[in-house]
């Protein structure tokens, strides 16, 4: 088993489930990507800022974005920008539209990709030369887990994330912890009981 993040939980979990469990943790900082970070004052400035990146940054890259309406909303900006060879994937993609998009990827059939974190899932490509993120991710196991790609050649690869004060307040209201209280569990289960069906 290999991971580029591994909470402490996920770890104690691995931990109780094998118990002859050798770890080997080689944690460092990639030297490969170069970050940058920008706050746009608004939806437009931020907008004008992630296009005029894109307009000059090397490819294969990666457009990062929090929300399904959101990817499919920058894959339309893309394509009316010019940018043909730009691909979608997103947590509602269908199996075939995802394994399409990918396919097409690994052929370098697409030099830009716009996404939401359902992306990265089983994604080896080793030349992605920029991640953009269009929002601010919620935690940072995710934010490394999606730049991982960016210079995984050992080349130069960047890192950029262009964020609004909503982005900001949206990635805090997601990294809080849920928690099911006693009020909420008893009503889903009365829920669940009486929505239950008899077998014979």
């Amino acid at each position: 088993l290999m991971t580029a993040t591994l909470t402490r939980e996920v770890y104690q979990d691995l931990r109780t489930l094998f118990p002859g469990l050798i770890p080997v943790a080689s944690v460092h900082l990639r030297p490969e990507p170069d970050y940058y970070l920008c706050q746009a004052t608004a939806e437009d400035d931020k907008e004008a800022k992630v296009l005029e990146i894109l307009r000059h940054a090397p490819r294969p890259a990666i457009l990062y974005t929090t929300k399904v309406e959101d990817a499919k909303a920058w894959h339309r900006k893309c394509l009316q920008a010019g940018w043909t060879r730009t691909g979608l994937l997103h947590g509602e993609s269908s199996a075939t539209d995802r394994d399409k998009a990918v396919r097409l990827w690994r052929e370098n059939a697409l030099d830009l990709m716009v996404a939401t974190s359902a992306f990265g899932l089983g994604m080896d490509k080793g030349d992605v030369r920029l991640v953009l993120h269009a929002c601010m991710p919620e935690t940072m196991d995710r934010f490394y887990q999606e730049i991982g790609p960016g210079g995984r050649d050992g080349r130069a690869s960047a890192s950029a994330m262009v964020y609004t004060k909503a982005d900001y307040l949206l990635a805090g209201r997601l990294g809080q912890p849920a928690a099911v209280t006693n009020e909420l569990g008893l009503e889903r289960w009365r829920s669940m009981w009486l929505a239950r069906t008899e077998e014979a």
